[in-house]
Parts: C-alpha cells; sequence; structure tokens
C-alpha cells in the first residue's frame, strides 16, 4: 500500500503516525508557572506530563491552542506527550523555579 493511512481503513490497523516537530508548539521552554501547546488543525488532543522515570505528573485534554499551570510541578526536565485521533508528539520540557 503506497498510503498507509489507509491500511487501517483496509485492515482495520491504528495508522498513528508522529507529528511533526514543526506542527506542535510547546512554549516558553523553560516555563516557571505554565505553558501553552499549539496543535495545528484545532484538533482534539490528549496529553501526558511524565517525569523522567515514567511517573505521570499530569494529565490533560485540549484543542487546538491550550495553557497548562505547571506551578505545581517542581523544577526539572520532564516528557510531553500528546497524541491526537491518529498522531502522536513528544517532546521535553523545563521547568524552572519562580
Amino acid at each position: 500500500i503506497d498510503n498507509p493511512e489507509f491500511a487501517g481503513k483496509i485492515w482495520g490497523a491504528t495508522y498513528n503516525p508522529v507529528l511533526q516537530e514543526s506542527d506542535v508548539k510547546i512554549y516558553p521552554n523553560p516555563a516557571t508557572d505554565y505553558i501553552v501547546i499549539v496543535i495545528p488543525g484545532n484538533v482534539k488532543a490528549h496529553g501526558v506530563i511524565y517525569s523522567t522515570l515514567g511517573d505521570t505528573l499530569m494529565e490533560f485534554d485540549g484543542y487546538g491552542e491550550f495553557k497548562l499551570y505547571t506551578k505545581n510541578i517542581k523544577s526539572g526536565t520532564y516528557i510531553v506527550n500528546i497524541s491526537t485521533l491518529n498522531q502522536t508528539y513528544n517532546s521535553r520540557i523545563i521547568i524552572s523555579p519562580n
């Protein structure tokens, strides 16, 4: 199949490409009180912020552009995983002390 996105329609598999780094914006990074997440196309997204040990610190849902408050997260480096209906994105963020 030349277009893998059609494989799911044909064989019932899930096509889950990775969102490109240029598609998703997370700023400011490093952050203190909040981060803004921008996902193209105003689509619904579910995300999780993980510690570097894999512990879940925060789960969130949003559309298009939204703000997450990070005041209650200790300073350090974290992994952000964002999933839309058919795409995923992973990034590192740094939370700085206030």
